[in-house]
């Protein structure tokens, strides 16, 4: 009895892996045959969705420098919100509409910013703020100073509260 159960079991394992993989082998960020990629695509994705890794010609050029993301407190921005990503990452697409909504409502108060980092140029970003995994959300005050990160998808309540906390006017308040 326990043996038809456990085969039972085995089967319903086997089922959803093969469900969760099912059309991987469509997606532009195919593991299948990288030598089947054309160079364009190849050199831009570089990530898997959980992880962060070089990209396949990282060895031949060096990462292209970034410029340090800054605010400033005259302007009246009081956050920047750097969202760390990549199209086609399911919880990063979640979080474009809540960025939209950030950049609409909060548009004096807080900066948003969002990186591509399986992009040859986003990469570097990614080294800069030394993600590990996406999507990443890094907060930095009105000096430029990271004052918080979440990684994962991140409710637009929970964003409010950390842009509360550095003085940010959310609306209704």
């Amino acid at each position: 009895m326990s043996h038809k159960i456990m085969l039972s079991l085995f089967v319903c394992m086997i089922f959803i892996l093969l469900s969760c993989t099912q059309g991987e082998s469509d997606s532009n960020y195919s593991k299948a045959n990288p030598n089947q990629m054309d160079n364009q695509n190849q050199s831009e994705k570089n990530l898997d969705e959980d992880k962060i890794t070089a990209p396949p010609d990282k060895k031949e050029e060096p990462v292209p420098e970034v410029e340090k993301e800054t605010t400033f407190e005259e302007n009246g921005i009081k956050v920047t919100f750097i969202e760390l990503g990549s199209k086609g990452c399911v919880p990063c697409d979640m979080m474009q509409p809540i960025m939209d909504e950030i950049k609409s409502e909060y548009p004096d108060q807080v900066k948003v910013v969002f990186h591509d980092v399986r992009t040859k140029d986003g990469y570097a970003y990614a080294q800069q703020y030394n993600i590990r995994v996406i999507p990443t959300q890094v907060f930095l005050d009105s000096e430029g100073n990271e004052f918080f990160r979440h990684e994962g998808f991140y409710p637009k309540e929970e964003l409010l509260k950390v842009f509360h906390e550095q003085g940010v006017q959310l609306i209704g308040s």
